[in-house]
């Protein structure tokens, strides 16, 4: 037995045998065991900065971290789910609830609104969804269907989702004291270290606010989290597989790549306040008659004179990736 347990195999790992494999690189297997898709970001991803970070994969149960992993924690089981390092290539679940429809058993959509699915996909003999055509002058609505019933019979079913890195940093919020008056606060970020998730909403890159208007929005709605697209993945069916089939092993894996290198991350801090007036007015003049009547107009002017400092003011936090 002690011969055995010594020459025995504890772990086995394998490079990829196409050769060279870039940072981010994402790989899918079907994991029949769980029914269901799972996937794998390569070992050397990192987020650069003042040093390279570690980055979180989502987290999971004990039993399915990798070894590597549980070695860190001192094989002591927490009893909750851990976020294990993706440089640990965890296999990161892809439950099918998480898997958006696309083509021609996806809701129809509004012509020139909905996702595009790439060409290599529709070369391989995806299908494209149904469009709702609405002409507002005449009041009518026409639905056109994405090819004729023969050739819908012969397309491919299309799911996805995506892949995005997610950076937690500061960010910028207003904040009113117990006597009204607004002020700006810089909230620090809640996760110290990068994460990726798998979201079956399509990422969208942020727009750059232009004009004063829109960066005094998006300072209002700033989250404190920049988002990157590190892939989106597509599962396609068999031939004439019937609309809503459940996904299986028989679907084939596409990765739609978004980030092949490992991004440096930085932010930027642009604090300059235009503090508002702070206008009072002497009460008791007439026995205190118009008292009320000029407490109600300086706290009007109060409130207006702080949202135009606020707009004059430049109190932003940005977040940049670079590579």
């Amino acid at each position: 037995m002690r011969w055995v347990s010594y020459w025995r195999p504890l772990e086995i790992t394998t490079d990829d045998a196409s050769g060279y494999r870039h940072p981010w690189q994402i790989s899918l297997r079907w994991a029949g065991e769980r029914d269901q898709w799972e996937a794998q970001i390569f070992r050397d991803s990192y987020v650069g900065g003042p040093a390279a970070r570690e980055v979180e994969a989502p987290a999971m149960p004990w039993r399915r971290l990798p070894r590597v992993t549980r070695t860190r924690y001192g094989d002591k089981d927490p009893r909750t789910p851990v976020s294990p390092w993706v440089s640990d290539e965890p296999l990161i679940p892809l439950p099918a609830a998480i898997w958006r429809s696309l083509g021609k058993d996806a809701d129809p959509v509004l012509a020139g609104s909905g996702e595009t699915i790439p060409q290599p996909l529709l070369d391989l003999g995806a299908g494209t969804g149904d469009e709702l055509r609405v002409d507002r002058v005449e009041q009518t609505f026409t639905l056109s269907l994405g090819g004729s019933l023969a050739e819908r019979s012969r397309l491919r079913l299309v799911r996805a989702l995506d892949i995005v890195l997610h950076v937690e940093r500061q960010r910028v919020r207003l904040d009113a004291d117990t006597a009204g008056e607004l002020s700006v606060v810089l909230d620090l970020p809640a996760a110290t270290a990068p994460y990726v998730t798998a979201q079956r909403a399509r990422y969208d890159p942020a727009l750059v606010p232009g004009s004063i208007l829109e960066q005094f929005t998006a300072a209002l709605d700033d989250t404190g989290i920049d988002r990157r697209l590190v892939g989106r993945v597509y599962l396609l069916s068999r031939p004439g597989a019937p609309d809503r089939s459940p996904i299986d092993g028989t679907w084939q894996p596409y990765v739609d790549q978004g980030l092949f290198w490992n991004p440096q991350h930085r932010t930027t801090r642009e604090l300059n306040i235009v503090e508002p007036l702070r206008l009072r007015f002497p009460t008791g003049l007439a026995g205190g008659v118009g008292d009320s009547l000029i407490q109600a107009t300086l706290a009007d002017i109060n409130e207006r004179d702080a949202l135009a400092s606020l707009l004059v003011s430049q109190a932003s936090v940005t977040g940049q990736y670079f590579t």
